[in-house]
């Protein structure tokens, strides 16, 4: 389930997907995650982070949950809607975080959390990147990554107001660029 856009490379999808995976490995996640999210992502940032510095892209950080309703409405209603699947396919390189999966980390990826004896899930990995990243535990939380991974937008949290949600992607896109 992936898919880089590189319209500023003008490079194909499939050109693309090829030439990240070369670079940065196969998605990594892919097997649990499939078809949990309508637009085509990473489920790990470091990856993400990887393929945006190769395609020059900002990275769209969505954290959600398995049990989140909300996050499952904005996957509905916001995330399945043409234009805007459009709009973020075209600028951004999406980073899709689940907080609750129970997914446990290989030995060597488990380390200590300021707040937890130790990180063991990936569950617990994205959660404590988001306190770090965005000082928020809600979810879903949406932010603008530059390519080293700095939080570099406002948060967007649940809507369900489309026109809302691309008004802000166009916002964060403009000032980026300028």
């Amino acid at each position: 389930m992936l898919l880089i856009f590189l319209s500023l490379l003008n490079c194909t999808v499939e050109t693309t997907i090829k030439t990240c995976q070369s670079t940065c490995g196969k998605v990594k996640y892919q097997n649990i995650f499939a078809n949990t999210f309508p637009i085509d992502s990473f489920f790990d940032l470091e990856q993400g982070k990887c393929c945006a510095k190769n395609s020059q892209k900002p990275i769209l950080l969505i954290f959600g949950a398995w049990a989140g309703v909300y996050f499952d409405k904005m996957n509905a209603n916001i995330f399945s809607d043409k234009e805007i699947k459009n709009y973020i396919e075209k600028n951004f390189i999406t980073v899709c975080l689940l907080v609750d999966d129970l997914t446990e980390l290989p030995l060597n990826e488990q380390i200590q959390s300021l707040w937890e004896s130790k990180i063991r899930t990936l569950g617990n990995r994205n959660t404590n990147l988001q306190v770090q990243l965005f000082q928020t535990g809600s979810q879903p939380s949406i932010g603008i990554l530059d390519t080293q991974g700095n939080l570099i937008s406002d948060l967007m949290s649940y809507t369900p107001d489309k026109e809302k949600f691309l008004n802000w992607l166009k916002v964060e896109v403009s000032s980026i660029h300028h």
